[in-house]
């Protein structure tokens, strides 16, 4: 066996070492909160860039749509300063290792190859290896230190639930408003182009009787 073979089978070994949650790990969290603020800017961009989509979807109410506005702004803000505080030194060093610590045994764990420089999926056994090690690291430190980081660890885990889900729902209540719109658009291009053909009068009433309730032609 070659000397990089060696470190290879030996780095493979040592995984459990060095263990994150698949499901809850600090790059994953910051990639999100990221990621998140990078679509609120978008948002914000189009609604500089073409403000008149969202005040015609909510019919003309500026306030409504002001009030829309600044829920993307508040989110882009909270987004940041979350993303400062992962960065903190505690939840640097032990955000990993606390929640590998606590839940290593009952969700899926990842472990760090020295050799490959990456994550890869443990086995069963290797799991509670790397929660063992996870946990001697953590009882290392003081009460004091591992209450401090508790709160910081778990204050960032709901923060991060909280924000995917007012995403999740604004993102959702955005497309809704934009696809309404598109489709309004469409109507208003079928009506003048029905109205410049040849199309007779009582089918251009038929046609205009099948539109939705909210449009008035003169």
């Amino acid at each position: 066996m070659t000397s990089n073979n060696t470190r290879a089978e030996k780095a493979r070994g040592l995984r459990y070492k060095k263990a994150i949650l698949s499901s809850l790990n600090r790059d994953s969290i910051l990639e999100d909160f990221y990621e998140i603020e990078q679509q609120c800017s978008d948002v914000q961009y189009f609604f500089e860039e073409d403000g008149e989509t969202l005040l015609n979807a909510l019919n003309g109410d500026e306030e409504q749509e002001w009030e829309f506005k600044m829920m993307f702004s508040d989110l882009s803000a909270k987004c940041e300063q979350f993303r400062s505080a992962v960065y903190d030194n505690y939840v640097t060093e032990h955000f990993d290792d606390f929640f590998v610590g606590i839940c290593g045994n009952r969700y899926k764990c990842l472990g760090y190859d020295s050799y490959e420089e990456d994550y890869y999926s443990l086995t069963s056994y290797a799991c509670d290896w790397a929660r063992d090690e996870s946990r001697k690291r953590l009882m290392r430190l003081t009460k004091e230190e591992l209450l401090n980081i508790a709160g910081q660890c778990f204050g960032i885990a709901m923060s991060w639930n909280d924000i995917q889900h007012r995403y999740n729902c604004l993102q959702a209540a955005f497309d809704i408003l934009k696809d309404e719109n598109t489709v309004l658009l469409q109507y208003i291009k079928d009506i003048e182009a029905a109205y410049d053909s040849d199309m007779s009068e009582n089918d251009f009433k038929r046609f205009v009787s099948e539109l939705p309730d909210r449009f008035w032609i003169e």
